[in-house]
């Protein structure tokens, strides 16, 4: 069974060893893990995996560390995207999956246990939605999680209240194939200023179930922006 251990669960520790966590165990942690929760001064967390004995199967010996996520202020902070939302609110082929991925989101978020926000961009998401029911549901649910202001765009932002992106809203956009935004197809526009509003947010993973987005998850990376899929980051978890 997989479990959820901070580094301050573990006590911080400065030395390699076993140590004893309530509620989950005996944790085993190594030079590396210490070395890495310490480059994020401590805001660190794994899942633990049962290492059983060999001599007695089914015995647990001692959770072996695994999957780090770095978090921020004691919560991983997370934004989602409109499909995370969507997906997981309406039916739809694959729906089970993914609904049951955001109930589990939801309650972490309810537990405190990350902290879940949404790009302004949503809004500009479900402008061209004619179905005024399947609105009202979405953003009801929408409603429950704070807004990070997306990057200002004339005739869409209050100027004053949206940020400017900077030059690494820039690459961005230019990794995206963003260049002119006259000329750019909504969606992809869309898009490119939901990871924009991530990255001036800073926070730590960006959940979406957009192919486009996943299939440049090492080029994001190097901008200082993590994705995965909602089912992907639970099982971290």
């Amino acid at each position: 069974m997989n479990k959820r251990v901070t580094y301050d669960q573990l006590g911080r520790p400065t030395k390699p060893g076993e140590y004893a966590v309530p509620s989950v165990g005996l944790v085993r942690i190594d030079q590396h893990h210490i070395d890495v929760a310490q480059r994020y001064g401590g805001q660190f967390a794994w899942g633990a995996a049962d290492i059983t004995s060999k001599d007695s199967p089914g015995v647990q010996q001692y959770m072996l560390l695994q999957n780090g996520i770095p978090l921020s202020g004691g919560l991983l902070r997370v934004t989602i995207d409109t499909n995370v939302l969507i997906s997981g609110v309406d039916d739809s082929e694959d729906s089970k999956e993914k609904k049951a991925a955001f109930r589990a989101l939801m309650q972490k978020h309810d537990e405190r246990l990350i902290d879940i926000a949404l790009s302004s961009r949503f809004t500009q998401d479900k402008v061209s939605d004619t179905d005024l029911e399947r609105v009202k549901r979405h953003y009801s649910v929408a409603r429950l999680f704070p807004v990070l202001h997306a990057p200002f765009r004339l005739g869409i932002d209050v100027l004053g209240e949206a940020p400017v992106g900077g030059e690494q809203c820039k690459h961005l956009y230019e990794m995206l194939g963003v260049r002119d935004p006259s000329e750019s197809k909504k969606n992809d526009l869309w898009d490119a200023d939901h990871l924009c509003a991530h990255l001036m947010a800073q926070r730590d993973w960006f959940l979406t179930y957009d192919r486009r987005i996943l299939s440049k998850s090492d080029s994001l990376a190097r901008l200082g922006i993590r994705v995965c899929t909602p089912p992907d980051l639970l099982k971290s978890l």
